[in-house]
């Protein structure tokens, strides 16, 4: 999966949709206020979770399906947390990975392209991912140890710069089978995606985790009661965000917002931290 060259692909129709629909303006607003703040520089990491809900049937809604000129919800978060922060970006690229497709299941991730190089723009990693989506085998699995340990990786190459790892997922951790329903205990993958939190706090990342399936209010309950004091960590609800009945480019302002809002703290924290080491 993702192992092509970083030649620029050919923007696909629904980066064509994208244009038209998204109101800038609204994102605009969300990055002018972040400068306003003093965030001046941040680096953006995007891991995509390639799996489907457990116990998925045939006639379900893929959430991966493509449909040219009509961008599903991982097109639509990439393109607006990219358009977002491009102000902040000063060389105008995001490293891009993709994890829990059948190839790399929950112990590895996949490059975005061959070379490990950084996506050329958030509308080349919205295109990149289109053109992955139509190939992946989805799985049930899901661990987000492996892209927050890639992201600390990335981030550890650059310790004067802070980096913000924006995972899009639709399902919660997976538990063993093993684990009985109700059993608070914590599993292996819970566990891990746990200890790969509280190591990110060591560097100069904020995790945001952008639910986008239809059932999220299970994706962060059992990681928010495991984890105290996790200010470098986030779950930010698209769905939810985006099913209100607000005008679109409120809920576009709204959902921006609520994944970068509190970045000038986390920013400020982490450098403390930095210089406490």
């Amino acid at each position: 999966m993702g192992n092509k060259s970083c030649k620029r692909s050919n923007v696909s129709p629904s980066i064509i949709t994208l244009r038209k629909e998204v109101h800038l303006g609204a994102l605009k607003e969300v990055s002018e206020g972040l400068k306003q703040k003093g965030v001046q520089f941040v680096n953006l990491i995007v891991g995509v979770c390639y799996t489907r809900r457990e116990g998925w049937a045939a006639r379900e809604t893929n959430l991966h399906r493509i449909i040219e000129g009509n961008p599903n919800n991982y097109e639509r978060v990439i393109f607006l947390v990219g358009k977002t922060i491009k102000a902040l970006n000063e060389d105008n690229t995001i490293h891009c990975f993709g994890f829990g497709d059948a190839t790399t299941n929950t112990s590895r991730i996949f490059r975005f392209y061959r070379e490990e190089v950084p996506s050329p723009g958030f509308e080349e990693a919205a295109t990149r991912y289109n053109l992955i989506a139509k190939y992946a085998r989805l799985t049930e699995k899901v661990s987000y140890d492996v892209i927050i340990r890639k992201a600390i990786s990335v981030a550890s190459q650059s310790r004067d710069q802070h980096h913000v790892l924006v995972i899009i997922a639709s399902e919660p951790v997976s538990r063993s089978l093993d684990t009985q329903p109700g059993n608070p205990s914590v599993d292996d993958h819970e566990q891990n995606s746990i200890n790969a939190i509280v190591m990110a706090r060591n560097y100069r990342l904020s995790i945001v985790l952008v639910g986008v399936g239809e059932a999220n209010e299970h994706m962060m309950r059992r990681l928010r009661n495991r984890i105290t004091g996790a200010d470098n960590f986030k779950f930010v609800d698209y769905t939810q965000i985006m099913s209100t009945n607000e005008p679109l480019e409120r809920k576009e302002n709204e959902f921006c917002l609520a994944v970068f809002e509190h970045l000038l703290t986390e920013i400020t924290e982490s450098e403390r931290l930095h210089i406490l080491r």
